[in-house]
């Protein structure tokens, strides 16, 4: 996970081509979200803050992680993303499933993204997805994995955001 402000000076550093090359490939986008695990009953197992593969519950920082393959785990052509320490891309939310979805890339880099019978469900766009069927995603699609809000956002998206071009 990064805190999108620890990205600013990397951006100011290197420029837009620079920074969208060290950056390429697609992230997810969560903004800071009110969050009071105690009224949820359970808490979900702690996490390590300086996992990039993660993000975590923040009530002040925005945070950004890459859409990506954990090195070592296995099913090259799908990430998986899920509360489980062990999926590609770990939302630590106890409204997400332990496996809740997988993003799939194609070929061209068109990614997609299929929910796998999520107790709470996932969204694209404000349309809820049918289990199972893949849907095409890009730059600035809002998808929610169970109430857990992001934004798609690509490298050029990613640089706009932390260097201030984002209207």
């Amino acid at each position: 996970m990064a805190v999108v402000e620890s990205l600013f000076p990397a951006a100011m550093r290197l420029g837009r081509p620079s920074f969208i090359a060290e950056h390429q490939g697609f992230h997810l986008l969560k903004p800071p979200t009110a969050y009071d695990a105690a009224s949820l009953g359970f808490t979900t197992l702690e996490s390590d803050p300086n996992d990039p593969s993660q993000i975590i519950p923040s009530t002040q920082h925005w945070q950004a992680v890459k859409v990506a393959k954990r090195p070592g785990n296995p099913y090259p052509e799908r990430m998986s993303v899920g509360r489980a320490l062990n999926c590609d891309l770990v939302l630590r939310f106890p409204v997400v499933s332990k496996l809740h979805a997988h993003f799939l890339v194609g070929a061209g880099g068109q990614l997609s993204l299929v929910d796998l019978g999520s107790s709470n469900g996932t969204w694209r766009n404000g349309v809820r997805l049918q289990p199972g069927q893949a849907i095409p995603v890009g730059p600035r699609d809002l998808l929610s994995f169970g109430g857990v809000h992001c934004e798609v956002l690509d490298a050029g998206g990613l640089y706009e955001l932390v260097s201030g071009e984002r209207r």
